[in-house]
């Protein structure tokens, strides 16, 4: 699906979790960025990477069943706070936007990347956890996934100092 924007029109996903840094992200871009006419995509990735394994043969089966409950669980979750987020976005502005929110299964820097290309949007923001470049080199980061492969500018709310 690719959008058609006008000159007033900016896309804008907005990278969301249950952490403290995207929900500044959220109110500072609700607050600092947007404009009337912008559609706001608050784009939430269900980390599928993070699974539960095991390597006893017979415990397989019902790990793999409370593994699918427990993603199925956390999937559900998401879409329940979606509305929240959307709701606390629309509390922290006075602009006439259109938010919607995007709950998928992923890893959250190339689904955000994927979910960007594939609306055409014009930026793409989130938070920072602020852990500091040696975390980064060892766990990776969400928002350095985005700045290195994200076609469009991307903006990184960094936590205050």
């Amino acid at each position: 699906m690719t959008s058609v924007q006008t000159d007033q029109t900016r896309i804008i996903v907005l990278a969301i979790d249950y952490s403290a840094c995207s929900s500044r992200a959220l109110k500072w871009t609700a607050i600092n960025l947007v404009a009337d006419g912008d559609r706001i995509f608050l784009v939430h990735a269900v980390n599928e990477e993070h699974s539960i394994t095991t390597d006893i043969e017979f415990g397989e089966m019902s790990v793999v069943a409370a593994e699918q409950s427990l993603r199925e669980k956390i999937y559900e979750r998401a879409n329940f706070n979606s509305k929240e987020w959307r709701e606390s976005f629309l509390r922290h502005t006075s602009k006439k936007v259109e938010v919607s929110v995007i709950v998928e299964y992923g890893s959250p820097g190339p689904l955000i990347i994927a979910k960007a290309e594939a609306l055409d949007a014009t930026m793409i923001v989130c938070g920072s956890h602020g852990k500091g470049t040696l975390s980064e080199i060892f766990m990776g980061s969400v928002s350095t996934y985005c700045l290195h492969h994200a076609k469009v500018p991307v903006l990184v709310v960094n936590k205050p100092n």
